[in-house]
């Protein structure tokens, strides 16, 4: 343990650093690295907010078809619409991108217009629901 004027002499030297200027010997000299190059994209596609360079990701393809299946568009999916036929289409998407594609809650809910991953997990729950009332599973033997 330190004594009572170490710790002074500790703190007055830690205040001197801090206060004034770094000198010559403090600065540390670091290796000039070029900038890595950003890739540039032309223009983004309106309806999904996503660059044209990724309109044919499996996530988009499957919201796009989804969206024609119902006959909605992808802005009702990613809407705050509550009209059923956006409602159920939004759940199927939500459903069909965690099952099939294994995206994470949060990635889908950024896909489905920012929604929070708990409002995605309550689709998924709510599209199994109606998918076991269409074709309730085969009694087992």
């Amino acid at each position: 343990m330190l004594t009572l004027e170490e710790l002074h002499a500790h703190y007055k030297a830690v205040r001197a650093r801090l206060s004034h200027p770094p000198t010559a010997n403090m600065i540390a000299k670091i290796p000039e690295l070029e900038p890595e190059p950003v890739p540039t994209v032309e223009k983004t596609c309106t309806i999904l907010n996503f660059p044209t360079l990724n309109m044919n990701t499996p996530g988009v393809v499957i919201i796009q078809s989804i969206a024609m299946k119902h006959g909605v568009t992808v802005e009702n999916i990613k809407s705050n619409s509550r009209i059923h036929k956006h409602v159920l289409a939004r759940q199927e998407a939500a459903y069909e991108l965690r099952i099939n594609r294994n995206f994470s809650l949060t990635k889908i809910g950024q896909m489905l217009g920012n929604r929070d991953h708990t409002t995605i997990l309550y689709s998924i729950r709510k599209h199994k629901q109606r998918l076991a009332k269409i074709s309730p599973d085969e009694p087992s033997e």
